[in-house]
């Protein structure tokens, strides 16, 4: 398996040589001072800045809008938060309030009559309202899954298991840089689907302070109320392999949060030291159990997530990466 290089885009944006990062002064809050979106936003409308409605569709899609990382510690530093939050965040016009690179797309298609959910990572685009096109990588083995999922009466839902996913995760808006996530026994549990479909979760613009642009300052602060939640699993093996430039460690190392303890000391990319070949940094999950502790092998990744509704393509989508 090939290294992987994580090159993160924001870092360009804190020293201000991006052009399509948030800006408090190129990006006003909307007229009127309030920081729900206004009229001139393309959204539906909804609880969530949708872009589509979803009203009585049996098939319908949401991308994620939200993601609000819980564990591992080594991931919730303000400045991992920061890039990941801002990767999600899609790149809406101003009037919509919500300002991000959208660099990070998850795609679900609900398939009630199915009974399914097709989930996938998707290219970034420059025009949200356009839709999305499923990333589909025969080389790197990463095609949209397709899993049973059970809706109650209510709304809320829950996922079978992804026993094994690589989510795309381009970290330039034009998609030509893009690290493979490997995740494992992935899960979507307590998510609640608003009654229009458009929604899981909701905007939250009364958090937002129109006096300072109407921005948000994750993890303090965040545009959305979550509503559901993710779990699985990141094998340190395979997180050895993903480059984290800014940093200059190997995601493995950057989950240990010891880089001189547990880092290599190499250049430009620390790895995982090794004893008699055994990654020498112990996670808190065993991947042969998908428990916590035993073999120690794994890091348990839990999120908080928020969705909003969008569509996908049906022409005019790259044929891989």
């Amino acid at each position: 398996m090939k290294k992987l290089s994580f090159s993160l885009l924001a870092l360009s944006c804190a020293i201000g040589i991006y052009a399509g990062c948030k800006d408090d002064e190129t990006n006003p809050p909307p007229s009127g001072g309030a920081c729900a979106p206004a009229a001139g936003c393309p959204a539906v409308p909804s609880d969530c800045v949708a872009l589509v409605d979803n009203s009585g569709k049996d098939k319908f899609v949401l991308r994620l809008s939200q993601l609000s990382l819980t564990a591992p510690e080594a991931l919730k530093t303000d400045l991992i938060y920061g890039i990941i939050s801002d990767a999600v965040y899609a790149n809406l016009p101003a009037d919509c309030v919500v300002q991000g690179l959208g660099s990070f797309s998850l795609i679900t298609e609900f398939d009630k009559a199915a009974g399914t959910l097709r989930v996938g990572g998707a290219f970034p685009e420059a025009d949200p309202t356009a839709g999305y096109c499923f990333v589909e990588d025969t080389a790197n083995e990463i095609a949209p899954i397709t899993i049973p999922f059970m809706l109650s009466a209510d709304g809320v839902f829950e996922t079978d298991p992804i026993p094994s996913v690589k989510v795309p995760v381009f970290t330039d808006a034009t998609a030509t840089k893009v690290v493979y996530l490997p995740l494992h026994d992935t899960v979507l549990r307590n998510a609640k689907l608003s009654a229009d479909q458009n929604c899981i979760g909701r905007f939250a613009h009364e958090r937002l302070d129109p006096a300072i642009g109407c921005v948000d300052d994750p993890p303090a602060l965040e545009y959305f109320e979550n509503g559901g939640t993710l779990e699985g699993y990141i094998s340190l093996e395979e997180a050895d392999l993903v480059d984290v430039e800014l940093a200059g460690v190997s995601l493995c190392v950057l989950l240990s949060a010891n880089p001189t303890e547990f880092g290599d000391m190499q250049m430009p990319i620390k790895r995982c030291v090794r004893d008699a070949g055994a990654i020498r940094f112990k996670g808190d999950w065993c991947s042969t159990t998908n428990t916590a502790g035993g073999c120690q092998d794994a890091v348990r990744l839990t999120a908080d997530f928020a969705g909003s509704a969008a569509t996908l393509k049906t022409s005019g989508c790259p044929a891989g990466t």
